[in-house]
């Protein structure tokens, strides 16, 4: 099986640091219309991009923390719904 590679545009460092609250809960939002992207951040648009073709409309929801100084990431409130 071939996996895609998705490649995403990453934001601006220093929108991510205005907007974001250190030690507090912070909403992420991702808006995902056929191959149209968008993340906000604490209601502020951060990234918008197109996905390739070739990536599957199908697949599976992760939450993923990158490598860094030790921290730790809680979730709560998460859903999921189609968009009409």
């Amino acid at each position: 099986m071939n996996w895609p590679a998705v490649i995403l545009k990453m934001p601006e460092r220093e929108l991510i640091h205005e907007i974001a609250k250190p030690n507090d809960w912070n909403e992420i939002k991702v808006i995902a219309h056929g191959n149209e992207i968008e993340i906000k951040v604490n209601g502020i648009t951060t990234v918008q991009y197109t996905e390739k073709d070739d990536v599957s409309p199908k697949g599976y929801i992760c939450l993923q923390a990158h490598q860094g100084e030790p921290y730790e990431v809680h979730h709560k409130d998460i859903r999921i719904r189609e968009i009409d």
